[in-house]
């Protein structure tokens, strides 16, 4: 952005020369001919050309160097950045920003190890000014520079190259950021910064001891529960505010009561959540919160922590370790916005169920009210005239032998053990009828006795009326049966009726028609089987008629004379192994078997 003139050798800016060659400029760094671009969109220069194989290398980075030492050379006035030395609680000035003039400005000469662009001097102080273009100070040349124990800076000059000609000059003197890379007076800073901490340690003891001394001869009495203490316990918050053993300085109440108030106060109380400050700003308001232990600083607490060689909280921290011991529990929760924190699900739900602890003493009463009322639903006035819930609530009942005053406060696996008899009588009072092994002192055991008696008159009446039907359809059953029989059997019908048959598993076919409308059936399948052992019995009848019919014509015929003929069926043939032929002969079968025995050959042929 900056070449020389080539004529007068003074710098020229590339917004103020002629475009191409005609701008008469050398490189500051190899001399050479510069041509200046004055573009719409880019302007800078550029060497000519390459000459016999040279190129450059130092670009416009020398030019602007070059520039900057000849102006400050000629102005000898630097704007210095203030430097401050500081420990991170004290702060010492080593320079304070401001213009500063020199005698004398020495450009590019060594000064023991380095060679600075220039040396500001003023009498026998020297400050060493480093310009920045492209690349800082290194570390090597710094510690050079600290070793000598010389003043340095660098000043910032990369966001100068664009600049115009008449602007760099301020630039480089006062408006360029710069930095301070070593200066004499740092170490003498360091050395007074230490002091200052040793004074500040030494008060801070001081004012630790005059704290720990200021609490104890307060004599606080701990002893007495508050009404926030109490209100957390009522309200089952007992574990969640308990002393957790910690070394808590300069509350003026019980660790449980502060507790308690943050708790039912600023969790439940506050809709938005709040924060440890306004907690903090809240138990001091109430006066709970010594006047010295207000506000303690770290560094003074962890002081007061030595002294006593102890692990002790001053209220900020042991508010601060509570609150997150909370929110481990899920007491307290973050809140939509901040770092607040509000109610958590864990406190609702022990406050829900302390609620309910303290209820739960009526609330069973009713229930047991309740019951006892639907126990003696069942009973009539007559049998519980005189009974009263309120002198049965105070008596032992049931087999655990409890009053029921005593029971409402029992745990809930307790009470349902309790309760169960009752529940168990009332169910069984429902039923028909109802038995009963403990009236838990309830007036019912007559009434039960009244139902059994009128339950047990009922059902023999019912069991007499289900006889007599029983016995009348087993005369119709029986009468029906007999009608058939009678169809069927005529006079021997009522013997058959009453003989024993092995169809009918021994029983005779009056009782099994007796029995059920099934033995009809088997007695009416008997009936059938009788039937047709008739007819069987007639067919071989007549069939044996026949077969004796034929026999007696064919021994007439062999022996010629029906008297003979006679005397031989009746008389036992040998051949029939001694049977009598008229006792064999059944059928054909058997017929032909009793003609083969007949005296001569035509009755054998027969």
């Amino acid at each position: 952005m900056v070449a020389h003139a080539a004529d007068t050798g003074e710098p020229v800016h590339i917004f103020n020369a002629l475009s191409g060659l005609a701008c008469n400029c050398i490189c500051p760094g190899c001399e050479r001919r510069m041509v200046a671009h004055r573009g719409s969109r880019r302007q800078h220069f550029q060497h000519e050309a390459r000459v016999e194989g040279r190129s450059c290398t130092s670009s416009g980075e020398t030019a602007l160097h070059k520039f900057a030492k000849t102006v400050l050379g000629r102005e000898l006035v630097l704007m210095l950045s203030a430097l401050d030395e500081t420990d991170g609680t004290h702060t010492v000035h080593v320079v304070r920003e401001g213009r500063f003039e020199f005698e004398k400005a020495i450009l590019e000469c060594r000064q023991g190890e380095v060679v600075p662009d220039v040396i500001c001097r003023i009498g026998d102080r020297d400050l060493h000014v480093e310009f920045k273009v492209t690349h800082p100070c290194g570390p090597e040349k710094i510690a050079k520079l600290k070793k000598m124990d010389v003043g340095a800076i660098e000043i910032d000059l990369s966001g100068c190259r664009d600049r115009p000609l008449d602007e760099l000059a301020d630039a480089i003197l006062f408006e360029a950021p710069r930095i301070w890379l070593h200066n004499p007076k740092t170490a003498k800073a360091r050395i007074t910064l230490a002091g200052m901490e040793r004074e500040r340690q030494e008060s801070i003891g001081n004012e630790a001891q005059h704290l720990l001394a200021a609490y104890k001869a307060e004599a606080i009495d701990l002893s007495e529960i508050g009404v926030w203490e109490d209100g957390a316990v009522n309200h089952g918050l007992a574990d969640a505010v308990v002393d957790g053993g910690a070394d808590n300085r300069g509350f003026l109440v019980r660790d449980a009561e502060w507790k308690a108030f943050v708790l039912l106060q600023m969790a439940i109380g506050s809709k938005k959540g709040f924060t440890r400050k306004e907690a903090l700003a809240a138990i001091k308001a109430e006066g709970w919160v010594s006047r010295d232990f207000g506000f303690v600083r770290e560094e003074l607490a962890d002081r007061m922590r030595e002294l006593e060689d102890s692990t002790l909280r001053v209220p900020w921290e042991a508010l601060g370790d509570y609150m997150k011991a909370m929110e481990r529990e899920r007491y307290l929760v973050p809140a939509a916005f901040g770092k607040r924190v509000t109610c958590g699900s864990r406190l609702l739900e022990a406050i829900a169920a302390a609620k309910d602890l303290k209820e739960r003493p009526s609330r069973r009463t009713e229930d047991l009210q309740g019951l006892v009322q639907a126990v003696l639903a069942f009973v009539r006035e007559e049998f519980r005239e005189g009974f009263v819930f309120e002198n049965w609530f105070e008596w032992p009942v049931g087999p655990t032998d409890i009053r029921p005053a005593d029971a409402i406060h029992l745990d809930d696996a307790d009470w349902e053990r309790f309760i169960q008899p009752i529940e168990k009588l009332r169910t069984a009072l429902w039923a028909r009828p109802p038995s009963i092994s403990d009236a838990c002192g309830l007036p019912v055991e007559e009434e039960v006795a009244e139902r059994q008696a009128a339950h047990r008159r009922t059902e023999e009446k019912r069991a007499a009326e289900a006889q007599h039907r029983a016995e009348e359809e087993a005369n119709a059953r029986e009468a029906e049966v007999g009608k058939v029989v009678r169809a069927a059997m005529g006079t021997d019908a009522i013997t058959w009726m009453s003989t024993p048959l092995e169809g009918l598993a021994g029983l005779s076919p009056a009782e099994a028609a007796r029995r059920s409308k099934d033995g009809v059936w088997k007695v009416i399948a008997a009936l059938d089987r009788w039937r047709d052992e008739r007819a069987a019995d007639a067919r071989r009848l007549e069939q044996r008629e026949q077969s004796l019919s034929k026999l007696r014509n064919a021994a007439r015929e062999s022996f010629g004379r029906p008297d003979f003929a006679d005397l031989w069926i009746r008389q036992p043939c040998k051949g029939l192994a001694g049977k009598r032929p008229e006792d064999i002969c059944v059928d054909d079968r058997s017929l032909e078997k009793c003609l083969e025995f007949l005296p001569g050959k035509k009755a054998r042929r027969a």
